[in-house]
């Protein structure tokens, strides 16, 4: 970038410079509240997300899982007792890839 004489005016200059494209901004947005009565914006939703919305609705209201097994897996890792077969969560996690890539055997 090369400095010319312009370019090395004060703070205050740079300010005011700035001042114009600020009003500008702020007059667009008070004739936009202006016409802002008048007109409203709108939101339209997917199928999809109104489909989400009752699976999470559908999910809370129902809370199915056992709360005796998780307490029990939960005091399991706590006493240092709990035993995980790697090769089993390694091949669980290559079928989940798999299925996500859309292959049918891993």
């Amino acid at each position: 970038m090369k400095i010319t004489p312009s370019s090395t005016g004060s703070r205050s200059e740079a300010a005011n410079q700035a001042a114009p494209a600020t009003d500008r901004k702020t007059g667009a947005a008070a004739a936009n509240a202006a016409t802002g009565a008048a007109e409203q914006d709108s939101i339209k939703l997917s199928p999809l997300s109104s489909e989400l919305a009752a699976l999470e609705a559908s999910l809370a209201a129902n809370g199915d899982f056992d709360t005796a097994k998780v307490d029990a897996i939960k005091q399991a890792i706590l006493d240092g007792k709990l035993s995980v077969d790697s090769a089993a969560v390694a091949d669980k996690m290559l079928a989940a890839a798999a299925a996500w890539l859309g292959k049918k055997d891993a």
